[in-house]
């Protein structure tokens, strides 16, 4: 059994935004979005899991409230600042880029035991319980 800390970080008004910009557009962004959050826990935590419009991260032991909260304020930084740069881009006209600014962030902690196993030819992780 491992022990580790999982951070879930959240795109959310991502499906209202999906069907107002249209997917096309709005596909590119959120492209772009995730990139920041992956390359804001870069060498600390590694991705486990992607699912649409959310990073599930993964680190090994047990990541204290003061590194959790220092990540998360560093990916929230990040990730407002590139919304920023988005928004600015005036001469696009697609509705996705001026849309981006609906965006927002949530994250989800959890520590634990876990396994990782194979399932559907893709390594899984299961979490036990809380410590």
């Amino acid at each position: 059994m491992t022990h580790g800390t999982f951070l879930l970080a959240d795109i959310s008004g991502h499906s209202r935004y999906l069907n107002e910009a249209g997917l096309r557009h709005a596909s590119n962004v959120t492209a772009l979005l995730l990139n920041v959050l992956i390359d804001a826990g870069r060498g600390r935590w590694k991705v486990a899991n992607l699912e649409g419009d959310a990073v599930f991260f993964v680190t090994t032991g047990h990541e204290s409230t003061a590194e959790v909260l220092d990540q998360i304020a560093e990916m929230l930084r990040r990730f407002i600042g590139r919304v920023t740069e988005i928004g600015q881009d005036t001469d696009c006209g697609c509705g996705a880029c001026a849309g981006s600014n609906r965006l927002a962030l949530k994250f989800v902690l959890h520590r634990g035991e876990y396994e990782q196993r194979r399932i559907g030819g893709r390594r899984e992780i299961i979490a036990g319980t809380w410590w």
